[in-house]
C-alpha cells in the first residue's frame, strides 16, 4: 500500500532507504482531494489525488501526488505515468517525479492541479461569470485543442479517453490533458480496453462500428472527445451519449464547431491545427482579449519592440475583465519575466501595479519588489517617473531597511533631476518614505540638504509643494530639526513671489503649530504672519487672518487656563507620529483644515518613454553622494514609526457651517491647502522655456516663475545658512536684480548711518549753547 511511504495526511514516514523513502521524503502529504462535494462531478479514476508539497528546494512549493494502489488497476497507472514523463508540452500535464513498488503502488508527482470540473465550480464561487467566464472557457478549450493537435499531429499519439475529468487546471488557469493510461499510437486501430464500464458513453461512435473506424483520421477520436469536454463545460456531467445531441447551454458562436466535433461521421471531424487557425481569425470563437494577450505573452520573443511598448501600455484597461487567478499567476509572472530577460523597462509598471493590488503582502514582496528596486537603481527617467507616481500603493510592502538601503540611495537623484516633474514626484514620495526613513537619511540629507535647495527652485511649483510637503512630514523628524529649521523656513517663504507659495507657508505653520512652544508662537509665528495681513494678493490676506485667529485663541485660552500650556507644549519634543492629539483636542482643532492639505498641481508633463528598448536613458544625471543608511536606528536618536498611521488629509474636518473648534476661527475644510490648485483670483505665470522632453508633448506647458508679483528680496536671515551646501542657481536676471536692490538698500543704509553720526554733536553742541 501506499502508506509504506507516506504516512497519513500532512506527515511522511522518516524511516527506510532508497528510492521509495527519497520520493516520501521529498514529498509531504496533505489531504485527499474529494472533487464530489459542492456539486464537482467525479468518474472513476486510476489514480487517488493528494495535495502535497515539495520539499525539495529552498521554500515548499505546492504540488499534486496521484497514489495507485488497487492492483487491478497498477499495471494501467503506469503506463499512465510512463507516457506522462515522455511527453513535455504545455497542454499536457507538467511530471515532477514518480515512485512504483511492484505489486503494490504507483505515486506521482506534478505540478499543483485541480480536475476541471471542481475548477468549474470555483469559478462559480468566485464570481467569474458572464464575458469574462466566456472568454476564459474558451481560453481553455483552446489549450485542449492544442493538446489534441500536438499528440495526434507532432507526437503520433491518440488520447482515447478524453471527457472532462480527463483534464485538470493549474493555479495559473491552464488547461491539461492527463489520464493517459489509454494512449496508443496512431497506426494501431484496435482501442484498448475502457478499464470503468461506466466510461464507455465517451466511446466516439466508430469504436463499435467497423465500417465507420475505417474512414477515421489520426485524431477523429480525440477530436470527438474534445466534443464532450464542450458539452461537460458548459452542461455540467454527461448523464448518456445520446444527450450530446442536445445542444443546452453552448454558446451559438460555438455551436458550429460543436456539431463538427461529434459528427457522426469521423471523416467529417476538423484537423485540430486548421480548426485552431480558422477560429483566431475574425471574429472566430478563438478571438478574444484574454486569449490575444495570453497569446501575446507566449510570443513576446519574437515581437517587435514597438508592438511589445503598445501591448503593455493597452493591458492595463483589460485587466478588469480577466480572472484574477489568471492575472496573478499567469499574466503577472510573464511580466516580471520580460522586465528580467527581455529589458522591459518601465513600460509594465502599469499593469504590474494594478494585478500588486489584488496580491497580499508577502506575495508582493516576493514577486514585485525586488523588480520596484532594480528599476529605482536605473537611469530611465520614464520609469523613474511611472514609481514615484505609484510609490503610495508600495511603500507599505517595503521593509524599513530596503527603504533606507536599496531604495532611497536612489530616489534621491530625483532632488536633482533636470526634469521638473521628476524634482516635485520626487518631493510628494517623502510623504509615504519618511515614516521608513532613518535620521541619517531623512532629517540630514532630504530635508536639510535636497529640501534646502527646492525651497528655492526656479519653478513655483516645486517651491509650493517642497513647503506643503515640510509641513507634512514634519512629525517625522527629530524635534531638534523642527526647532532649527520649520518656523525660519515658513517665515521665508511667506516672502515668496508666488502667492500660493505663501499661502501654503501660512498653512503649514497653522498644521505644525502643536510643534511650538507658546514663547515661540507669540514672539516668532505671529509677528511673521501679520506682515502677511498687508499682501497685495487677497486670498493670502484672508488665510492670514484665519491662522492669526487660530493662533491668538490658542493664547487666550493659555492665559485663561495656564495649565493648557503643558498639554499645548507635549508635542514639541515629540520624535513619532503622535498628532492624534491634534484631531481630538479642541484647542487644536482650527488647524485641522491645514493639515488636510493638498499639493499644488502645476502643469508640468511627464517625461516621454524612450522609442526603443536600446535608449532606456533620457539624459544624464547628476550623480548624488549616497548617505550610509542604517537600519539600526536613527543615529541614537528616537525612531520614527515603522509605519505610517494615518495620512495627513484623512483626519476629519470639522463642519465649515458651525466654525471649529472651540474657538471658533472660521477655519473650515475649503480653506486647506488643497485651495491652492484651483485659487482662480491668481493670473497664470508666464512660462518659462521648456525642455526637450516638455517640447515633445503636444500640450502647452505652463507655470514658472511668475512675473506680475514683484520678488521681495529675501531676509538677511536664512534658515539654511547653517548647512554647507550652496542654493542652486535661480533664474539669473532676477538674481542679479536682487543683488542690486539688496546693495542699493545697503548704500542707503550706510548713508543713513553716517548722516546721523554727523548730526548727533551738533545737536549736542547747541544743547550746551543753550545751557
Amino acid at each position: 500500500m501506499f502508506s509504506a511511504f507516506f504516512k497519513g495526511a500532512g506527515g511522511v514516514v522518516g524511516g527506510g532507504s532508497g528510492p521509495g523513502a527519497a520520493f516520501a521524503t521529498r514529498f509531504e502529504l496533505g489531504p485527499e482531494k474529494d472533487w464530489t462535494s459542492g456539486g464537482a462531478s467525479r468518474s472513476p479514476a486510476l489514480f487517488r489525488h493528494y495535495a502535497a508539497v515539495d520539499q525539495s528546494g529552498p521554500e515548499p512549493v505546492p504540488v499534486s501526488v496521484f497514489v495507485c494502489d488497487q492492483p487491478e488497476h497498477l499495471s494501467a497507472a503506469s503506463l499512465a505515468v510512463k507516457r506522462l514523463k515522455t511527453l513535455r508540452h504545455p497542454a499536457i500535464l507538467t511530471f515532477l517525479a514518480a515512485h512504483e513498488v511492484e505489486g503494490v503502488s504507483v505515486s506521482l508527482a506534478t505540478e499543483s492541479v485541480t480536475v476541471l470540473s471542481a475548477h468549474l465550480n470555483d469559478l462559480d464561487l468566485q464570481g467569474v461569470r458572464g464575458t469574462p467566464r466566456n472568454h476564459y472557457l474558451a481560453w481553455g478549450l483552446y489549450q485542449v485543442l492544442r493538446g489534441v493537435q500536438f499528440l495526434t499531429q507532432d507526437a503520433h499519439l491518440r488520447h482515447n479517453g478524453l471527457f472532462g475529468d480527463a483534464i485538470y487546471v493549474n493555479d495559473a488557469g491552464d488547461w491539461k490533458l492527463f489520464a493517459l493510461d489509454r494512449v496508443q499510437p496512431t497506426s494501431e486501430s484496435a482501442l484498448p480496453a475502457a478499464r470503468f464500464p461506466n466510461l464507455a458513453k465517451y466511446d466516439s461512435p466508430e469504436v463499435h462500428d467497423a465500417a465507420k473506424a475505417r474512414v477515421s483520421t489520426p485524431w477523429s477520436r480525440d477530436m470527438w472527445g474534445v466534443g464532450v469536454i464542450v458539452w461537460e463545460v458548459f452542461n455540467g456531467p454527461l448523464p448518456a451519449a445520446k444527450n450530446l445531441g442536445n445542444l443546452g447551454e453552448i454558446p451559438k458562436k460555438l455551436c458550429p464547431l460543436y456539431m463538427e466535433l461529434v459528427a457522426a461521421n469521423p471523416s467529417k471531424r476538423p484537423n485540430p491545427r486548421d480548426k485552431m487557425d480558422q477560429l483566431r481569425r475574425g471574429t472566430g470563437y478563438f478571438k478574444n482579449p484574454l486569449l490575444d494577450t495570453l497569446m501575446f505573452l507566449e510570443e513576446l520573443q519574437i515581437k517587435e519592440d514597438s508592438d511589445k511598448n503598445r501591448f503593455y501600455s493597452e493591458l492595463s484597461a483589460k485587466l478588469d475583465g480577466f480572472p484574477s487567478h489568471v492575472c496573478r499567476f499567469k499574466i503577472l509572472p510573464e511580466l516580471l519575466k520580460a522586465y528580467q530577460f527581455n529589458n522591459a523597462g518601465a513600460s509594465i509598471l502599469s499593469p504590474v501595479f494594478k494585478i500588486g493590488q489584488n496580491l497580499g503582502s508577502e506575495d508582493y514582496v516576493k514577486m514585485i519588489i525586488p523588480c520596484i528596486v532594480k528599476l529605482f537603481a536605473s537611469n530611465d527617467r520614464n520609469a523613474r517617473f511611472k514609481l514615484l507616481n505609484q510609490v503610495e500603493h508600495f511603500v507599505v510592502h517595503l521593509e524599513s531597511k530596503v527603504v533606507n538601503a536599496e531604495v532611497f540611495p536612489h530616489i534621491q537623484n530625483g532632488f536633482l533631476d533636470q526634469e521638473p516633474i521628476i524634482r516635485e514626484k520626487t518631493v510628494i514620495s517623502m510623504i509615504y518614505l519618511a515614516p521608513k526613513l532613518t535620521y541619517a537619511n531623512l532629517d540630514e540629507c532630504a530635508v536639510t540638504k535636497h529640501f534646502s535647495r527646492l525651497l528655492r527652485d526656479e519653478q513655483a511649483g516645486i517651491r509650493t509643494n517642497t513647503t506643503v510637503c515640510l509641513g507634512k512630514i514634519a512629525r517625522y523628524l527629530h524635534y531638534s530639526t523642527r526647532q532649527k529649521i520649520l518656523i525660519p523656513v515658513f517665515v521665508a517663504k511667506m516672502r515668496d513671489p508666488f502667492p500660493p507659495a505663501r499661502i501654503a507657508a501660512i498653512n503649514a505653520l497653522a498644521a505644525t503649530q502643536q510643534f511650538y512652544t507658546i514663547a515661540d508662537t507669540s514672539t516668532r509665528v505671529l509677528p511673521a504672519l501679520c506682515h502677511a495681513l498687508i499682501d497685495p494678493e487677497l486670498p493670502v490676506r484672508k488665510q492670514a487672518f484665519k491662522v492669526i485667529r487660530g493662533f491668538i485663541d490658542k493664547l487666550d485660552q493659555v492665559s485663561e487656563n495656564p495649565a493648557l500650556q503643558e498639554e499645548m507644549e507635549s508635542e514639541v519634543k515629540s520624535t513619532t507620529s503622535e498628532s492624534k492629539l491634534l484631531a481630538a483636542t479642541g484647542w487644536a482643532s482650527w488647524a485641522v483644515g491645514a493639515i488636510g492639505a493638498k499639493f499644488y498641481k502645476t502643469s508640468n508633463k511627464p517625461p516621454e518613454p524612450p522609442t526603443s528598448q536600446t535608449s532606456n536613458t533620457i539624459g544624464s544625471e547628476k550623480p548624488v553622494p549616497v548617505v550610509a543608511a542604517t537600519s539600526s536606528g536613527r543615529k541614537g536618536l528616537d525612531e520614527p514609526p515603522s509605519t505610517a498611521e494615518s495620512s495627513l488629509n484623512e483626519l476629519i474636518e470639522d463642519d465649515p457651517e458651525e466654525g471649529v473648534g472651540s474657538g471658533g476661527s472660521g477655519w473650515d475644510d475649503q480653506d486647506d491647502w488643497g485651495s491652492l490648485e484651483d485659487n482662480a483670483d491668481f493670473d497664470d505665470p508666464e512660462p518659462s522655456p521648456l525642455s526637450a522632453i516638455e517640447r515633445s508633448f503636444p500640450q502647452k506647458v505652463h507655470i514658472s516663475t511668475p512675473t506680475q508679483v514683484k520678488p521681495r528680496p529675501p531676509e538677511d536671515n536664512d534658515p539654511w545658512d547653517d548647512f554647507d551646501d550652496p542654493p542652486i542657481a535661480v533664474n539669473k536676471e532676477e538674481e542679479k536684480r536682487l543683488r542690486e536692490e539688496k546693495r542699493e538698500a545697503r548704500k542707503a543704509e550706510l548713508a543713513a548711518k553716517r548722516a546721523n553720526k554727523k548730526a548727533g554733536p551738533l545737536k549736542l553742541g547747541a544743547k550746551r549753547a543753550m545751557d
